[in-house]
């Protein structure tokens, strides 16, 4: 084997191992909010009583989309109605780490509030 060919087949075989094992490796969603949203969305069980939107699918959950009750609670107590559960809402089950990316996503469900002038 001449070593033109030589050197290819090395830099190939090392091209696809390397891009194997980046392929194989899992990230970590680039925001708080975004791994909330994947929490939310997925293991965490949020949807069942609450919409994807934020919007409550059950009486008595709160909308999340609603600036008024977003400003009413603090990051701490949201965080604790997560951890230990709130009424018929079970306790979070995941990693005590899923907790402030959940918050995050809560936050970043309200949906701005404008002042408009009445016509």
């Amino acid at each position: 084997m001449n070593t033109a060919r030589l050197r290819l087949f090395i830099f190939l075989f090392f091209a696809l191992l390397f891009g194997s094992v980046q392929a194989g490796q899992k990230t970590e969603p680039a925001t708080p909010a975004a791994k909330g949203r994947k929490v939310y969305t997925g293991s965490g069980g949020c949807v069942a009583c609450h919409a994807r939107d934020g919007a409550p699918i059950v009486q008595g959950a709160p909308n999340f989309r609603d600036a008024g009750w977003q400003r009413k609670k603090t990051d701490a107590q949201l965080a604790r109605s997560i951890r230990e559960g709130k009424g018929t809402m079970p306790k979070h089950a995941g990693p005590e780490s899923d907790i402030p990316a959940l918050v995050a996503y809560v936050r970043s469900l309200a949906v701005v509030q404008t002042n408009r002038p009445q016509k």
